[in-house]
């Protein structure tokens, strides 16, 4: 990650400290989530005069593309078959508030020790699935948009490149809630003990990572 005379030291390490906590959630592994974060940084040269948002989403989307690629090597089968459309499953929206959780409740999470039972819940999902909520719920990206994350990263099902749509996100993001909501009724105590504390909310829940 480049350097120079323009660039803020707090605004530099504010966003390593983002993208950790990024690489953790998606990766379930925090070995995994360091080695992620350095790979990163390391493959990326941001003009230190580009406006710190800019830099911080450049960042992010580089993050995503490497740690999406390394998901599916080491979990090829969440990624072999596309969900069918109109799956039944015990959640019929795509909202996150379907799953029982509130936009600001995951907020909340994000910004509390909340954040470990978050870790440790996406950490039993499996990788496609997992790639898939953290990107809707917690940095708030459409179907559209993770489809093309998926498929930039070559995270491409059996039947060819290209093969992730944003209809079969969307199945693949109702599988996650549906695992969320079951994992709420089952142990009421996990993650409802995080408690929101004023945290602002912006596009996702992307704003709590730092």
């Amino acid at each position: 990650m480049g350097s120079g005379g323009c660039g803020d030291a707090a605004a530099v390490q504010g966003t390593a400290v983002e993208l950790f906590h990024l690489a953790s959630l998606l990766m379930g592994d925090q070995l995994e989530a360091v080695a992620l974060v350095e790979a990163t940084l390391a493959s990326i040269e941001i003009d230190p005069c580009l406006d710190p948002a800019a830099a911080r989403n450049l960042a992010r989307q580089r993050l995503l593309t490497i740690g999406l690629g390394r998901l599916r090597a080491v979990d090829p089968a969440s990624f072999a078959g596309l969900p069918a459309a109109g799956n039944p499953v015990c959640v019929e929206d795509e909202d996150l508030s379907a799953s029982g959780v509130s936009q600001a409740q995951l907020t909340g999470w994000l910004a509390s020790a909340g954040r470990q039972d978050l870790r440790d819940w996406l950490a039993a999902l499996p990788g496609a699935q997992r790639a898939i909520f953290v990107q809707r719920a917690v940095l708030g990206q459409g179907n559209v948009a993770v489809a093309e994350a998926l498929n930039a990263a070559g995270a491409v099902s059996a039947e060819g490149p290209a093969a992730w749509s944003a209809t079969a996100v969307g199945e693949m993001y109702r599988l996650a809630l549906c695992s969320l909501a079951n994992s709420l009724a089952h142990s009421p105590g996990v993650l409802r003990g995080a408690e929101v504390r004023g945290v602002p909310l912006g596009s996702g829940a992307a704003g709590a990572l730092v």
